[in-house]
């Protein structure tokens, strides 16, 4: 049995009063492989080939914390792959939740010839119908309830990737994304890791193996990750307040 402290040895009774069954809420395991769906092999062929094409990306997020992870992982991963890459998150108070023709209006006149929607879009068939009339590629990563058929190009969605998908978060659904291109990083997992928690995901099957990654990547490596992606300027400020913390 894995030694736990005091306090976690009760919570972990509280969850699971069977000790026969504790040592499987403490087992490890690497991440599942990356989907081999057809949906998310059709994803990887428009990826690869507008990079070729130099093809504008378009990235429409959320204002939430699985959003705004999610665009994040999905933005930096594909500007990693080589693609050149904007986004847009609305605005909660004027805008509302989801993509609205007005953006996609913006988007075509700014050049963009693929739109990809993170942790959005299974509601925002206005808005798609509107980007295939301009003859942009429609490609939707969602994880929310779809109540009618969706009309795109590509749909990422939990309902149609492999089990152990089944209970992704926005964010996590960019990080598969993002790891089916091999442009993922230790700082993508740790934001899907952030959105899976703040979402209130089921933890289990994939979720659960981001969770504990990203968990014992914030133990590890947390200044460390934190730094990587502090501007120059503030990083002498932000190493000597941790350091007073840590003194404290």
């Amino acid at each position: 049995m894995t030694k736990l402290s005091n306090l976690a040895q009760q919570v972990l009774n509280t969850l699971e009063p069977d000790l026969e069954k504790q040592e499987k809420w403490l087992e490890h395991n690497e991440l599942y492989s990356c989907s081999e769906s057809a949906e998310m092999l059709s994803f990887r062929e428009v990826i690869e080939q507008a990079k070729e094409e130099g093809q504008k990306i378009f990235v429409a997020g959320d204002y939430d914390c699985d959003g705004i992870m999610a665009t994040t992982i999905m933005v930096d991963g594909l500007r990693k792959f080589g693609c050149t890459v904007g986004f847009y998150i609305p605005d909660r108070i004027k805008e509302g939740y989801g993509l609205n023709t007005a953006t996609i209006e913006q988007a075509y006149q700014k050049g963009y010839t693929i739109l990809v929607t993170v942790d959005n879009g299974v509601k925002a068939q206005d808005a798609l119908d509107l980007a295939a009339s301009y003859g942009m590629t429609t490609i939707v990563t969602d994880h929310h309830t779809i109540e009618h058929e969706i009309d795109c190009d590509i749909l990422i969605h939990p309902n149609y990737l492999e089990e152990q998908f089944s209970t992704l978060c926005g964010a996590g659904i960019a990080f598969e994304c993002v790891r089916s291109l091999g442009a993922d990083n230790s700082y993508h997992l740790l934001l899907a890791a952030i959105a899976s928690v703040g979402d209130v995901m089921p933890v289990i099957k994939q979720t659960r193996r981001i969770i504990q990654q990203g968990i014992q990547l914030l133990n590890e490596k947390c200044i460390l990750v934190l730094l990587s992606k502090t501007p120059r300027s503030m990083k002498s400020l932000f190493l000597f307040k941790w350091f007073l913390r840590s003194m404290r």
